[in-house]
């Protein structure tokens, strides 16, 4: 087995032309780079990079970082034509830089998967799991919030496609005041399925209470538990507060549970869903008010059917519409 294995830890890189930190890997059958508790200030470039290509594994995870005042992009991840590709993005800042304070570009055959901000809960969960491969483990350690705020371009944008299955995740963000979006992710699968999902730790550990108290009302014993009491905030930035985009040949899903997404020039939350056969898109707790443009935008575009939900928003003093919902499918159903 081919392997590339490199983790910076505990160092500072600062006030280089380039970049703060540059790590490539080309062609290797496991791929993993790890970043944790670093500092990459006043570079040329962007403050960390890190590229993926060609290999059939690809791993990459942060955590206890900061990135801030680059002339690039604070953190700048590139996955690309791997088999696998894995990034995990927690417990880290980025602010005050000159372009996107995270910048994610991820692409694979089988699978693409991207989280930032892993609630404890969930990290804890996953990297419990028994029979878990021993590579893997690492991976899913980091956890908790991400801060992306004041930075040239938006706080966190990313771009994940995989031919099978794109998965892309954001929870405990704060990402504030940015030139463009605080948060935009657009997650493509041209066969097969597209799933972006933002929000906070907070409701997810409600989600998961409620699931339990059902489950125990039909006698079934299943405890659920993921604590957290994190929020999601992408307010006052240029651009819109929340921005997820998902195209798929079988399904596509964009949602959002928990977010507070207001006082920015254009959207408050925009969702967008496209797919050959089933999409939706969903909100639930998000608070959308005082934007320029409208406080919830949502289009839901599947042939077969299109799907939309809302539950518990709160969208007003907007300059336009409190939400603009456009669902388009042989079945539309739009429940709230």
């Amino acid at each position: 087995t081919t392997t590339f294995d490199v983790v910076l830890n505990n160092n500072i890189f600062s006030g280089n032309r380039g970049y703060g930190a540059s790590i490539r890997a080309t062609s290797y059958e496991l791929a993993t780079t790890g970043l944790i508790n670093n500092e990459f200030f006043s570079n040329g470039r962007s403050g960390a990079y890190i590229g993926h290509r060609d290999s059939v594994l690809s791993m990459i995870y942060a955590s206890g970082d900061s990135a801030f005042a680059n002339h690039g992009s604070g953190i700048s991840t590139i996955q690309y034509d791997n088999w696998v590709s894995l990034l995990n993005l927690s417990g880290l800042s980025s602010h005050h830089n000159a372009d996107s304070g995270i910048h994610i570009q991820q692409d694979a055959e089988f699978l693409s998967a991207a989280v930032v901000g892993m609630p404890q809960g969930v990290s804890g969960l996953l990297s419990g799991l028994t029979g878990l491969p021993e590579e893997l483990a690492g991976f899913f350690q980091p956890s908790g919030g991400v801060s992306a705020s004041d930075n040239g371009s938006s706080g966190i944008l990313a771009e994940i496609s995989s031919d099978s299955l794109a998965l892309g995740a954001f929870f405990d963000v704060a990402a504030n005041r940015n030139e463009d979006c605080g948060v935009q992710a657009l997650v493509d699968s041209e066969e097969g399925v597209a799933i972006a999902l933002a929000g906070s730790s907070q409701n997810l550990s409600d989600l998961a209470q409620l699931g339990t108290d059902v489950l125990g009302a039909l006698d079934v014993n299943l405890p659920i538990s993921i604590p957290g009491n994190g929020q999601f905030q992408a307010n006052d930035n240029s651009g819109c507060g929340l921005v997820l985009v998902t195209s798929a040949e079988d399904f596509a899903l964009a949602g959002v549970l928990g977010a507070e997404t207001s006082g920015n020039e254009n959207d408050g939350t925009l969702l967008f869903s496209d797919s050959d056969n089933i999409a939706a898109a969903l909100a639930a707790r998000v608070v959308a008010s005082d934007n320029g443009v409208n406080g919830l935008d949502l289009s839901v575009f599947g042939d077969d059917a299109a799907v939309g939900l809302l539950a518990d928003v709160n969208a007003s003093n907007n300059g336009e519409n409190g939400i603009d919902a456009t669902l388009t499918g042989d079945i539309a159903a739009f429940l709230t």
